[in-house]
């Protein structure tokens, strides 16, 4: 936490120190040292809760040294220590004896509450938390966003509950069960201590999280407040609202990572205060506080320079004169006049495949990861090759040109009207902008602005609009930078590539394989698996329990299929040798079409050589330029190639949320002529299912169409294992577009769409991936064949996958492994949170004869780190339960020894 900000700033590093001596008798170790070398014990309550208070007085302090003081404080949960201490309600030992106090006894609690995140109303949960008095509302954070907090068992029952309501439910990482029943045994002990501090009234009005307003000017601080906190629902919407109605021209959030900022914009969007953030997050380079200073003297605050600028800093600086001009002002060398024409700097641009720039960052964000872990640092982010200037119009020069362009920009690839735009809008967080989106932007920020380079590591996920257009305007705009004799501009030349081994990306692939092999983890891909992969697999001649193969039904190598695949192979051959338009057609490809067609509930089907390049093809083919494709942001690779594909608009919406889509396509629909909405029947990382009743609503509303893609919830799903549409017993011409793979539950390779007749007509004579294409092998459409006529002949298979992945399931809750929102499915997380004890979990399963397969940052958050268990109908109950037992047990190992 602000190691950056530590490292850049000698005021934050004398305020920490300051709070790091008077802590350290309290704490009984340094905050300082364990905020920046401890690894993992910072996670710990009795150290994150100090830790947290250090980085956030220290942070005030530094600002009120800047001559930055608040009008008022908001203060949640920890935080209300920090504002508390900056108000001058107890003095600094005080304040580090009470939040050392109040960890230490938390931690002291026995573990096992849990607490929930749900997109609801204080009142939508009030009826249901009346019948369980072990959980209470532990904060209110928005209109629509509380936290419920208790007894593992009483939120299990409130989550399923509030899943059952259509109402969105997230579970949290915590140690304990904060702001809840569970914290009351230590308010006895916490008294005591609090009783012998000192509390004076704040010198800065705060408003009260416990109370959820402004405190009175004779309502105390006092022990019985701190007392009560440790319970009481901290209700931060109540105050932030209270206080935005002082109409605050800035909001700065003062703590370890943007946080609060997201929670006060999404609650409050008309408000318009600026929003800064001096400290934003493990990305941080430590620019952002001299950032906000800026920020903040630009809109007419005088900060006390001599705190900017460290005492060898403070050195007066003779400039060069400045020449007039009846337009503009500028600096200029004195010796411009004779300026040498300077070479063009050699540039590598790449302005349309931004694929590649996106796995070499993937890559090196895993090994920085790697790196990080071994050295106890925090992961840093390397900086991509920035991009080079990209030819297009000529460029705009005045600043309103500059913000109505980048707007402009932002209108084009978010889908929203650049008239609803608001400056102090987060691109990610607020805009909803994802990794492709970004280049997207700025690939057309460039082309507006040529010569404009933005560096990767500039851009962080708390950048505003408002930042994004002063960034690109003090590059463009007339006066912003030095002006020297024009002279004409050299032609350009492109550095030439041509040793593939010096190419990027593969030189970042093999920087992160060095970096695993370096730290002694065992590369966990591309084991080779000997055999049939079923409920084991053979790896290095030791057979291994498997978990990593998604042979839902045991139909790869069920005897009827391969009877069926050596009978296939016999009379057609190993290929169809030929397109299917042409002379490719095999009957054995339109008996697999009929089966899928009634299968699924539809009139007909297409069948594609790859389940990965149907989505492609088939998206890429329908949406083009001038249309919108709107998906789960945890929607498949597959979906996101097929949208860059088609040219159209693509926007992202929040897990699962089918009211937040509403909202968006409300805000955006009458832009597009198509709009296509893309869900998955169940989603592969995190095992859960969509409310497709509710998304089907949503697109009728909105008159979309709608794409289903079932490669995980086809033969899982469902009576007959029709999938997600049997499932929900929807009419299936709802659905527009029914994709899926045969490559899991139907034991072949290969994709398809299903729908009506009209569709698959259209796309069986013009789709590029199928006209174009070899028809998919005699034998895979005769193994899918046989793989959906013998579900339907053993039916038995379904209901032993379900039981099998319920007990899976439940064996691991009961065991205390997090395992996300995964629910009636055989894909089931264990959310690690770590890479690094993520890969070594997966190592020492495959030690005891178990082959789970790690997901990693940044194909997830880094608290999401995870491995991913895939439950087949084959796996025994013995099996089964000896995998718990042992993932129980080597997570306990690798926690114990953090």
């Amino acid at each position: 936490m602000s190691r950056a900000l530590h490292e850049h700033h000698g005021g934050y590093r004398r305020a920490l120190s300051d709070v790091d001596e008077r802590m350290t008798p309290h704490l009984g170790r340094s905050v300082r040292e364990m905020l920046f070398d401890a690894g993992d014990d910072i996670h710990r309550t009795e150290f994150a809760q100090p830790a947290l208070f250090a980085v956030e007085y220290a942070l005030a302090r530094t600002l009120g040294e800047l001559g930055i003081e608040p009008a008022w404080m908001v203060g949640h949960s920890v935080g209300e220590y920090a504002a508390a201490a900056h108000a001058g309600v107890f003095d600094l030992d005080d304040a580090c004896r009470l939040i050392v106090a109040r960890g230490r006894l938390m931690q002291q609690l026995p573990a096992g509450g849990t607490m929930l995140a749900v997109r609801a109303t204080p009142d939508e949960v009030a009826d249901l938390l009346a019948g369980e008095p072990a959980a209470a509302l532990a904060a209110v954070n928005g209109p629509r966003d509380v936290v419920l907090s208790g007894a593992a068992d009483a939120l299990e029952r409130l989550a399923a509950a509030l899943t059952v309501a259509g109402l969105r439910v997230r579970r949290l990482t915590v140690s304990h069960a904060f702001h809840s029943p569970a914290m009351a045994p230590m308010q006895d002990a916490f008294a005591e201590v609090a009783a012998d501090c000192t509390y004076r009234r704040p010198e800065i009005p705060i408003f009260s999280t416990t109370r959820g307003r402004l405190l009175d000017v004779d309502e105390p601080m006092d022990a019985a407040y701190w007392t009560d906190h440790i319970t009481a629902t901290v209700r931060f919407a109540d105050a932030t609202a209270a206080a935005l109605t002082c109409d605050p021209t800035h909001l700065i959030e003062v703590g370890p990572a943007r946080i609060l900022l997201p929670l006060t914009a999404r609650a409050q969007p008309d408000s318009p205060a600026r929003h800064l953030a001096p400290c934003p997050g493990p990305a941080a380079t430590g620019a952002e506080l001299p950032d906000t200073v800026a920020a903040l003297y630009r809109d007419g605050l005088n900060p006390a320079w001599d705190a900017v600028y460290e005492p060898g800093s403070r050195v007066r600086l003779r400039l060069s004169g400045y020449e007039f001009a009846t337009t503009a002002r500028f600096w200029t060398p004195e010796d411009a006049s004779a300026a040498a024409p300077t070479p063009a700097p050699v540039h590598t641009p790449d302005p349309e495949d931004t694929t590649m720039d996106q796995l070499i960052a993937l890559f090196r964000e895993q090994a920085a990861v790697l790196a990080a872990a071994a050295n106890g640092a925090p992961a840093v982010t390397l900086p991509a090759p920035a991009p080079a200037p990209d030819s297009g119009p000529g460029p705009a020069t005045a600043v309103g040109d500059v913000a109505s362009r980048v707007r402009t920009e932002v209108a084009r690839v978010s889908g929203f009207p650049a008239a609803a735009l608001k400056s102090t809008q987060t691109i990610v967080g607020d805009l909803g902008f994802d990794s492709i989106m970004i280049t997207d932007l700025f690939g057309g920020v460039s082309r507006a602005f040529p010569g404009l380079v933005v560096e990767p590591n500039w851009f962080l996920p708390n950048r505003t609009l408002g930042e994004v257009i002063e960034h690109v305007t003090a590059s463009r705009a007339p006066g912003s930078r030095r002006t020297v004799t024009a002279v004409p501009e050299p032609e350009q030349t492109v550095a030439p590539e041509f040793r593939i081994a010096e190419f990027p990306e593969v030189q970042a692939l093999a920087a992160r394989l060095t970096s695993a092999e370096g730290l002694g983890v065992t590369n966990p891909y591309f084991l080779v698996n000997d055999g049939v992969t079923r409920d084991t697999s053979t790896i290095g001649g030791a057979e291994v329990v498997n978990f990593s193969s998604y042979n839902y039904l045991g139909m790869s190598g069920h005897p009827a299929v391969v009877s069926a695949v050596q009978d296939a192979v016999a009379r057609y051959g190993s290929s169809c040798s030929a397109s299917r338009l042409l002379s490719g057609e095999k009957p054995v490809h339109r008996e697999l079409e009929a089966e899928l067609a009634g299968l699924l509930g539809t009139e007909d089907a297409i069948a594609l050589v790859s389940g990965h390049a149907t989505n492609v093809t088939v998206i890429g083919h329908l949406l083009g330029e001038g249309d919108l494709i709107i998906h789960d942001s945890l929607a498949h690779d597959s979906i996101l190639q097929g949208c860059a594909l088609s040219g159209a608009t693509r926007r992202p919406f929040p897990h699962n949320d089918h009211v937040a889509l509403d909202a968006l396509l409300t805000a955006i629909r009458s832009q597009y002529r198509r709009v296509l909405i893309v869900i998955e029947g169940v989603y592969s990382q995190d095992g859960d299912i969509p409310d497709l009743p509710a998304m089907i609503a949503v697109k009728k509303k909105h008159q979309a169409l709608m794409m289903v893609d079932e490669a995980h919830s086809i033969g899982v799903l469902g009576a007959t294992g029709g999938g997600i549409g049997e499932h929900f017993d929807v009419d299936r011409d709802d659905v527009e577009l029914w994709s899926g793979t045969m490559s899991k539950a139907l034991a072949g390779c290969g994709g398809y769409v299903a729908g009506s007749a009209e569709l698959i007509r259209f796309l069986k004579y013009t789709t590029p991936g199928f006209v174009y294409s070899v028809g998919m092998t005699p034998m895979n459409a005769a193994a899918s064949l046989a793989a959906i006529r013998q579900m339907r002949a053993e039916p038995e298979a379904l209901d032993r996958l379900r039981r099998n992945s319920r007990l899976f399931l439940q064996l691991a809750t009961d065991a205390g492994i997090d395992t996300g929102d995964s629910k009636d499915t055989p894909v089931i997380p264990c959310i690690v949170g770590d890479s690094l004890r993520t890969l070594a979990l997966s190592n020492a399963l495959l030690r005891r004869g178990i082959n789970v397969n790690p997901i990693l940052y940044p194909a997830v958050p880094e608290d999401l780190a995870r491995l991913r268990f895939f439950v087949t109908s084959c796996h025994s109950e013995d099996q089964i339960r000896s995998t718990v037992a042992a993932l129980a047990d080597e997570l306990a190992t690798l926690v114990a020894a953090a």
